[in-house]
């Protein structure tokens, strides 16, 4: 159940593109007056150019590394294109934000920078993380709080410290409009609610390392909120195994079996048959389930239906003969018959028997 890292794809095109254009610009520096976000000429083109643009190379290189510490988190909790958007929306707002604040002067300076885009994703996360730790430096781990903290340390020090070119300027304006257009996006993500999930894992895994007892406490407090999290389930149905604790266990499996895609749900059926709980499904339930799984698991189908046919009164029970008499028919042909044979003597007006007499006609 534990999340694979994926590639960071769009943090690496990111940065690629911001450091690619710089070296560009470093042979055509023409190319950043055409392509600057100007006020008195705003146009939508140029507002997303200069996002890319950079004349700072301390503004530069301090982009990409606060990007390369959020970004792979903004892809990994979330998706890819979520960074995408949250990186050009706060880019976006933070030119907007330069230009209704600053395109009232009467001679604005133009913009450019990523500082805005990337400050929304450092907000997100802010958010989104909030105490978690997240990569800086191999082998270096600090908290997304002190992340934003250093990020906006380094804000106030470039308007005091410009390394190489000096137009157009860099707009902190448009720090404020990324920042609050990442704070937006984090409320409209669910980003909170998010990270309470997450943390409440984290929480359940460390209790885990002490009993049994620990877990248990964490994994129902836990899903008093999430009450569809797999992972807590799976978490408390192993603690109630533990502790032997029957009744609870199988509560914990049938929860999970409501939520598991199919696929995964022949493995808990068979661990309620193991602990001998397959009764607390409805026998309609478990026949369909069987019909499902007679290709793709034929043991847990076996088990579903089994449990139906040692019920003698259940309604279900002539037609969970006949279905486990055909899977049984390749693998154990007696037992096959005996099946048949119990089904037309126990049901002999049922349409399964009649069903059954039709097989062995054509046999």
């Amino acid at each position: 159940m534990n999340e694979r890292p994926r590639v960071p794809v769009v943090t690496l095109l990111l940065i690629v593109a911001n450091i690619g254009v710089s070296f560009v610009l470093t042979w055509q520096p023409e190319l950043l007056e055409r392509f600057a976000f100007d006020p008195l000429q705003p146009s939508f083109q140029t507002a997303l150019t200069s996002l890319f643009l950079h004349v700072n190379t301390v503004h530069l290189l301090g982009n990409m590394v606060f990007l390369a510490a959020v970004g792979p988190a903004v892809e990994q909790a979330g998706s890819s294109w979520r960074l995408a958007l949250t990186y050009l929306a706060g880019g976006l707002s933070g030119i907007g934000a330069h230009w209704a604040l600053e395109g009232r002067n009467a001679d604005p300076s133009p913009v450019v920078g990523a500082s805005g885009a990337v400050v929304a994703c450092v907000a997100y996360y802010s958010v989104r993380y909030s105490f978690i730790k997240v990569p800086l430096a191999p082998k270096v781990n600090v908290s997304i709080v002190f992340v934003t903290a250093a990020w906006l340390v380094m804000q106030v020090a470039s308007a005091f410290v410009n390394i190489g070119a000096t137009l157009p300027s860099q707009a902190y304006w448009a720090h404020g409009g990324g920042f609050a257009a990442g704070l937006i996006l984090s409320l409209f993500f669910r980003a909170p609610k998010e990270a309470r999930l997450q943390q409440g894992r984290a929480m359940i895994a460390r209790l885990g390392e002490r009993s049994p007892g620990a877990t248990l406490s964490a994994a129902e407090q836990h899903l008093a909120e999430h009450p569809t999290d797999l992972i807590a389930l799976r978490n408390l149905a192993d603690a109630k195994a533990q502790v032997n604790d029957v009744e609870g266990e199988s509560e914990a499996l049938c929860g999970l079996l409501d939520a598991l895609p199919e696929s995964q749900q022949p493995e808990i059926a068979l661990r309620l048959k193991a602990i001998g709980r397959l009764d607390r499904l409805p026998s309609l339930r478990r026949a369909l389930m069987a019909e499902r799984m007679k290709e793709s698991n034929p043991e847990a189908s076996v088990a579903l239906l089994e449990s139906i046919v040692g019920c003698a009164d259940d309604p279900q029970r002539p037609e969970a003969l006949y279905s486990l008499a055909l899977l049984l028919n390749g693998d154990d042909p007696k037992r096959s018959q005996a099946l048949r044979d119990e089904l037309k003597a126990e049901y002999p007006m049922h349409p399964a028997s009649e069903r059954a007499r039709l097989r062995e006609l054509e046999s």
